[in-house]
């Protein structure tokens, strides 16, 4: 979603920047009072809310909003991302299309609208939307893949072969499109050497671009011997019927409703709980990257999963840091100095994020000189807008200061280029205690 618009001297903006959510909220509903059909206030309030986390408050002021202000793009495309992110897909591509109505060159929404449709399984029109986007925009990247994604839905694997791979041609180094290629690559090599009668037909389920990492060396391993599809769109996942699900989040519950012959193995993506691994485990049949007989027991004490789920075989995303070659960072430090990685976790109330905000850099560096690296959880970009404006602001305000934004970089080449850690309740800080190197753990109050 987009951030709240600012003024000069704006107290409901003050209260946004420094994390008072709260008080926000109740600076927006005493607004309201006075002007009940302001439409801006409206939406504002909406985003807000979202900011909070109250996803389902958001939606009546953003409504409200939409509705008081039909020619408003604004309000439109606010209601639309709402209403796309809650899959409320057709309430959605309605307000997409009052938005692009407004403004017919707003690619954004050209594209999202698209992808409702194709989400909606309506293959036809979403082409359409699609190749208007490439008129507008030619050889864009994002509408070639989703023209791909829809020949692959049809089984039409040569042509959804050609669109990714023009597609990867000009983003390189998009994990999604290099997945998608590989994996109907891999089918169509599957097409021409078939495998052994009875091998598995096995899905890799990506719901998450911090996943790749975990995934796609998984999914390679699989491709010689085996039938195996690697995508997050649930209809290709349905479509292919497999006999095995590979995941590494929460969705085991969902995709068992999907398929109910498959087999549900989770593999771990992070080292802390946050009661997520017993969840995980008891929605699916196995758990992968369990680290030791003693994690194994808890799981069977305390949560009654039966041993014979559990697979011990450690964390599986730190294999790189113990190769013969360990993956080089992303970033040029400066020669010479240490260099802090900064690590927090997108739960509010937890994450030293919050804390810190636009301080970032002066609050790490102190009076010294060294390089410092922010590495924000993946789900900040989307989930905390206003945190990543602030970490934006801190990294411009100083130099040798390397702020990944990319939510699909690894982190593991990061881990092993660094001399501290810092971090809070973050999976990376146990990720961290494989190399024997300082930390500090900032504890929010």
């Amino acid at each position: 979603m987009n951030r709240p618009t600012t003024m000069p001297g704006d107290p409901i903006q003050d209260a946004i920047a420094t994390g008072r959510l709260p008080a926000a909220v109740r600076l927006l509903h005493a607004a309201l009072t006075g002007a009940p059909d302001d439409a801006r206030l409206h939406a504002r309030l909406g985003q807000v809310l979202l900011l909070a986390d109250r996803r389902d408050a958001a939606g009546e002021p953003l409504r409200r909003a939409a509705a008081l202000a039909p020619g408003d793009w604004h309000c439109q495309v606010m209601l639309a991302r709402y209403l796309d992110q809650m899959r409320l897909q057709d309430g959605a591509a309605d307000a997409y299309r009052r938005a692009l109505a407004i403004r017919p060159g707003d690619v954004d929404s050209r594209y999202r609208l698209g992808c409702v449709l194709r989400r909606n399984g309506n293959l036809d029109a979403a082409a359409i939307v699609f190749r208007e986007l490439l008129a507008q925009l030619p050889g864009d990247a994002q509408a070639l893949h989703e023209l791909g994604l829809m020949h692959w839905q049809r089984d039409e694997l040569d042509p959804a072969e050609r669109h990714f791979s023009a597609a990867l041609e000009r983003h390189p180094d998009n994990p999604y499109f290099r997945c998608t290629l590989a994996s109907v690559r891999a089918e169509a090599e599957a097409a021409r050497a078939p495998r052994k009668p009875g091998a598995p037909r096995v899905v890799v389920h990506v719901n998450k671009w911090f996943h790749f990492p975990i995934l796609l060396p998984i999914f390679e391993q699989l491709r010689g011997e085996h039938h195996v599809r690697i995508t997050g769109e649930l209809e290709l996942v349905r479509n292919f019927r497999p006999d095995v699900v590979v995941c590494s989040d929460l969705q085991g519950r969902r995709l068992r409703a999907l398929l109910p012959q498959a087999k549900m193995v989770y593999v771990r993506h992070g080292l802390t709980s946050k009661n997520h691994l017993p969840d995980a485990g008891n929605a699916c049949d196995f758990l992968a990257g369990i680290t030791s007989e003693y994690m194994a027991s808890q799981l069977v004490t305390n949560y009654g999963l039966r041993r014979e789920q559990i697979w011990v075989t450690g964390h599986v995303l730190l294999d790189p840091l113990f190769r013969v070659t360990v993956p080089p960072a992303p970033v040029t430090l400066k020669p010479g100095r240490k260099t802090i990685l900064f690590a927090p976790t997108w739960n509010r109330h937890l994450s030293a994020a919050d804390l810190m905000r636009q301080r970032t850099v002066e609050l790490l560096r102190g009076d010294g000189d060294a390089n410092v690296i922010i590495k924000p959880h993946p789900h900040t970009e989307q989930l905390r807008p206003d945190w990543m404006q602030a970490l934006r602001t801190a990294a411009r305000a100083h130099p040798d200061v390397w702020l990944v934004e990319d939510p699909a970089a690894d982190v593991v080449p990061l881990l092993g280029a660094v001399d501290v850690l810092v971090s809070d309740v973050s999976s990376v800080l146990f990720s961290w205690l494989a190399l024997d190197r300082p930390m500090v753990l900032v504890t929010h109050p």
